[in-house]
């Protein structure tokens, strides 16, 4: 540990306090002047300087004078006599961590000691006993859920622990915190398997295909933002939410995307409030995951939506599809009460971009690097701004997404001559199959609203983090990199918030 250097002109009168804070552990070296201090500073390993205003020859100002100018950036803390507000100020603007103001007692100077000296370790010994009291409560628990809303719970710890160790100091915490996410992911399929042909029947459920009629207010005679973020899994709204927060409201709810989790299927179903099944008659090139116009219709399927639903402002009514972040010149456009529709690409693009190369995937080697990447991006983008804008407008916002994305790390491969379609997570076709343990085969698309193309049409999902490739496949791997389509909590439970401005 870090030591202690104490100046004060009468060093010897704190004997005691010294003594006791021995007694904790800590190295504490004294000096009664602060020209002494300079050589031991440059010697000896100083984590923390407690530091006398009043002393003869060099005082308390000057000598934090010197150490700035010296380039030393030692925390330091001030005591002093006077409790003037003004002279406070003047300490605070000399970059001083702390002012005690005498006298003081040893307990006072401890707790001083290890804010500065222990705080890692103490932090990192709360955030261990914390995770530990947690994932075990989650793990305990987990076959005492009996329907999607606790699994809305579970993802969202999920995404809580994601953010919060992703501090370099709680890499082996984090190590833990993923096989946890691994078993409470086979929990989860488990579930699915079990329940999603009664949870895409259920009325009830928040679905992609009735998101908008369940969440979204129609009525209200304001300005409405449906903003969707293609492919923002739950922790990476957390990162967004964190820097828009200071600007609104936020009610944070949950919705489970259908299957598969791919922008074709589910993001169509959210602009139409469809089942893909009742769209296929009508608009089967949608479901070419090769084919870039795949939304093509996506602003035509809103409209019929909205007019299902009774809106009826079109003259204010805005779908916008944004592929780079200069969109500075829409800000301010949308006036009055109406609907504006923003889908969001950089996120899926950076998700595609990570898969790309084995260089893209060393500079991205994991979900960590990749949420500072995403941070990055938000922060530097015109987003921050252009939500301080609506935020004062007389608007209500709506943020969600269409899917999310797994880290993959092994293939599983698909066999079958006539594979339809194949796209990492999910692949469909004629008489097509996988491995069980890896691969889930939905053998009756119909029944889970599914659109089929004939007698022994399937589909197939990737489980766990595996992904598909066909048998004969000899191209690049895509460990490492982010895929979706398939069934995890990432891929599927996602955020459906709403905004309120604070003015």
């Amino acid at each position: 540990m870090s030591k202690i250097l104490w100046i004060d002109d009468e060093i010897m009168s704190l004997t005691s306090v010294i003594r006791f804070l021995s007694g904790r552990g800590f190295d504490v070296i004294g000096i009664a002047n602060a020209e002494d201090a300079f050589p031991i500073i440059e010697e000896q390993d100083i984590g923390l300087i407690i530091l006398d205003q009043m002393m003869p020859g060099l005082d308390g100002m000057s000598f934090i004078a010197m150490m700035r100018k010296a380039g030393k950036e030692i925390p330091i803390v001030m005591m002093t006599k006077i409790d003037d507000e003004n002279f406070m100020e003047e300490v605070f603007a000399q970059r001083v961590e702390d002012i005690l103001i005498k006298p003081v007692n040893p307990k006072q100077v401890l707790a001083i000691c290890k804010k500065y000296l222990e705080k890692d370790k103490i932090v990192m010994e709360t955030t261990e006993r914390t995770y530990g009291r947690e994932s075990r409560d989650i793990l305990m628990n987990i076959n005492n859920i009996t329907d999607i809303e606790g699994w809305y719970k579970v993802a969202e710890w999920i995404a809580k622990w994601n953010i919060m160790l992703d501090l370099p100091e709680h890499k082996d915490l984090r190590d833990i915190h993923e096989s946890t996410v691994k078993n409470l992911n086979l929990e989860f399929l488990n579930y699915v398997k079990k329940s999603y042909k009664y949870l895409i029947n259920d009325k009830d459920v928040v679905k992609s295909n009735n998101l908008i009629d369940k969440k979204v207010d129609l009525n209200e005679n304001k300005k409405i933002y449906f903003i969707l973020f293609d492919c923002m899994r739950l922790d990476l709204w957390l990162i967004i939410k964190s820097m828009i927060s200071k600007y609104f409201n936020i009610k944070e709810e949950h919705y489970m995307s259908i299957l598969p989790t791919l922008t074709s299927y589910s993001r169509n179903s959210v602009f139409s409030g469809k089942f893909p099944d009742e769209m296929s008659d009508l608009y089967e090139t949608i479901w070419n995951e090769n084919d870039i116009r795949q939304n093509r219709f996506e602003e035509e399927n809103l409209r019929k939506l909205l007019l299902r639903l009774g809106y009826n402002n079109w003259n204010n009514f805005e779908y916008v599809k944004l592929v780079d972040l200069n969109f500075a010149g829409r800000m301010g456009k949308y006036d009055q009460p109406g609907f504006v529709a923003i889908v969001v690409n950089f996120l899926d693009m950076l998700v595609h971009y990570r898969g790309k190369s084995d260089l893209t995937k060393k500079s991205l080697p994991n979900d960590t690097a990749f949420r500072r990447i995403v941070k990055n991006w938000f922060e530097n983008s015109k987003f921050p701004e252009f939500f301080k804008i609506i935020s004062e407008e007389n608007s209500v916002v709506y943020v969600t997404s269409d899917h999310g994305a797994i880290t993959v790390k092994n293939d599983v491969i698909i066999k079958g001559s006539r594979i339809a379609n194949i796209q990492f997570r999910y692949a469909e076709g004629f008489s097509i199959f996988g491995d069980k343990k890896n691969a889930l085969t939905l053998f009756d698309p119909k029944t889970f609203h599914l659109p089929s193309k004939g007698s022994n049409y399937r589909y197939i999902f990737a489980l766990k983090n595996y992904y598909l490739k066909p048998k004969d496949y000899s191209g690049p791997g895509y460990a490492g990199s982010m895929q979706h389509g398939g069934i995890s909590i990432e891929e599927m439970i996602l955020p459906i918030s709403k905004l309120t401005p604070k003015r």
